[in-house]
Order: structure tokens, then sequence, then C-alpha cells
């Protein structure tokens, strides 16, 4: 055997060596911490880096991004059965027909000062890359479960009784939702002692790393993303918030041709925002995806990413008689030419608060 030989056959070995370490560290840390906090989460390696005496130190993992891994703690939600309701000015909703797509936006467009704010809890040698800076890499849509209007939600994002709200649904079974990947259901909460879950995580790979002088473990910032974009300060309990979440992912949505994960517009201050899409699928779209006759492109774009689909637009209370008739006639153009409403009508109705606003335009 030449001597070029020889050392390709050792640097062989050291590399299945290290490989060796690095796969008996990840298991270890599966039964040890992983499976204590979130026993369906699952892991794996995407890389690791040795220091000068070819030890690993760092290895970065690849924590599934799907939402079943969140099953059996209190950060798990799904839709199933469930109505919900999101409030916006018209406008907004004439532009999500003409789109069809709902919008989530990064967590930096956002006004509440108390968003994201767990994250100032989390600094560690674990998690020094988990900071206000990853608001980027979170987007969000919110609304309110249930099909029972709240005024003071028409007040706060309904353009004080003068937009609109729009009933829906995310269609599909629960083992779908759990297989979407990048994307998250989330109930907000609003206590700080709703974070320990992921205080108590990181605390434990911390002292795993430590314990085992094993190496330090990166790239589980989109494992904890949604948990942090789950959690408000007490102050906002009254909203009662869902959230659709989605975390930046680049090689998933890479994948996907015609499917960029997020894009770029002006907000009304010109200021440059970030935005991720969601389409809005008409009934004919779904009939016709769980029929198999949709094309391929359709069908990873319906198949990958949650589908919503609308059940009633509800006018705000504010609205008079003719300006109701007016957006009415503007609504049921819209919904026929996007094909809205095969094989069923979308009710629109005005307000349930309408009585106590204008007379004249209930039923």
């Amino acid at each position: 055997m030449s001597d070029q030989d020889s050392s390709k056959e050792i640097r062989r070995h050291e590399a299945d060596r290290i490989e060796e370490q690095v796969d008996s560290f990840i298991e270890k840390f599966k039964d040890e911490v992983l499976q204590k906090h979130f026993p369906h989460g699952a892991i794996g390696v995407s890389g690791y880096k040795t220091n000068a005496g070819m030890m690993p130190h760092v290895v970065d993992v690849s924590m599934h991004s799907q939402q079943y891994v969140y099953k059996n703690t209190d950060f798990y939600y799904h839709a199933q059965g469930r109505k919900f309701l999101h409030y916006t000015k018209f406008s907004n909703l004439v532009e999500i027909l003409k789109t069809k797509t709902i919008r989530l936006y990064d967590f930096n467009n956002f006004n509440d000062p108390s968003e994201y704010y767990f994250s100032q809890r989390l600094r560690s040698e674990m998690t020094e890359d988990i900071t206000g800076d990853d608001k980027g890499d979170l987007f969000a849509f919110s609304f309110n479960e249930g099909d029972k209007e709240d005024f003071t939600m028409w007040r706060l994002y309904g353009d004080d009784g003068l937009g609109a709200a729009f009933e829906f649904e995310i269609l599909g079974e629960e083992k779908q939702q759990d297989a979407w990947p990048c994307h998250y259901l989330s109930k907000v909460k609003y206590n700080d002692s709703d974070g320990k879950l992921i205080e108590d995580f990181i605390d434990d790979c911390v002292e795993f790393s430590r314990r085992n002088n094993a190496p330090k473990i990166s790239s589980i910032k989109s494992f904890i993303l949604p948990l942090l974009g789950s959690l408000k300060r007490e102050i906002y309990k009254g909203e009662n918030e869902v959230r659709l979440l989605s975390v930046k992912n680049d090689f998933f949505f890479n994948s996907l041709e015609g499917s960029p994960q997020y894009n770029y517009g002006l907000s009304r201050s010109g200021a440059l925002v970030k935005y991720s899409c969601v389409p809005i699928s008409s009934q004919k779209e779904y009939i016709s995806f769980i029929n198999a006759t949709s094309t391929p492109h359709d069908k990873r774009r319906l198949g990958y990413l949650p589908n919503i689909q609308l059940t009633r637009i509800i006018l705000g209370y504010q609205i008079d008689h003719d300006d109701f008739e007016r957006k009415l006639s503007i609504l049921r153009t819209l919904l026929k030419y996007y094909n809205y409403e095969y094989p069923f009508t979308i009710p629109i109705v005005p307000s349930e608060f309408v009585e106590f606003f204008n007379k004249n335009n209930s039923k």
C-alpha cells in the first residue's frame, strides 16, 4: 500500500470514528433530553465541526420542523372541527380574495412590544443564536377561534366596525396538519409560566453538554421559534388569539419550484416588510385536489401548506345600508370570478352588532 493510500485509509477511519461519536451523542441526547420534553420530537445530524484534536465540538442538528413534534405538550393545537374569524379592513379583504392567499408577516412588522419578549430570557452558550434578531425568520397570521363575533376585536382590527371579518376552516385531518413542513397552528399563551417548557428544555440541553463533556448543539433555533411566537404578556389575554406560524426554511421551500417562502412589500408607512403566503383554496380547487385532477404544482402547493377555506364573510356594524349593498356587490363579483363558491354559496352577512349602530341595515 502506498503512503498516499495509507493516508487516505487513516483519514477514512478517523472520519468513521468521529461519525460514530456524533451518532452516539445524538442518540443519548434524544433519550435524556429530547424525549423528556418533547416525546414526539425527532432529530438528525446535518453537520459537525471538529477541534484541533479531531474531536467534535459543535454538532449541527436538524430538528423535524413539523407540528407533531409538540404533541403531548401544552403547545400542541389542531384545527379539525374548528372555525376561526379574522378581522381586517375591507380593502385588505378584497386583496385577500384577489390574490387567493393570506399573508403571514414576520415579527419585525408587529407593533406590539411584547412580541417575542420571551427570547430575552434565553441567554446561554446553547442558545446564543436565539435573539430578537431572529424575528425575521418567524412569520404569523392571527385570528380568533369560534364563529361568534367579538366586539373588542372589531374595534381593534376590523376598522372600528367599518371593515370586515371572514370566517374560515383549515381543511384536512389532524394527521395532515401534523405533517405541515415549517408551519404550525398555535393558541397563544399569556402567562410567563407557559414558557417554562422552553426554559427547562434549554437548561437540560446545556446541562447535558456539561455533564457529558459533549459538543455544543447548534441549529435548534427552528425548533424553538414557533414556541417563542406563541407567547405574549398577560395584559393581552383578552385577545384570545390563535396563530398560524411559519418558520424560515430555505432548504424546503427552494425544493418547491415556483413556491418561494417569503416576499417583500411596503407597509402603509413605506417601510419594507417581509411576508410569507399561504393559499386560500376555493371549494372547487380543493375538490379537484382530493380527486387527484390538479396539476403536480398545485398538488405540491395544496398538499404541503395549510389549506384555508372561506365559510362566511361578515361586514362591519358601522357600514350603512347603501355602503353595505355596494360592498356586497363587490364581494359577490370577486367570489364568482375567482371560483370561491363552487358548489356552495358563501354567506355574506351584516355583523351581529349592527342593531346597536344602524338599524336600517339589520336583517
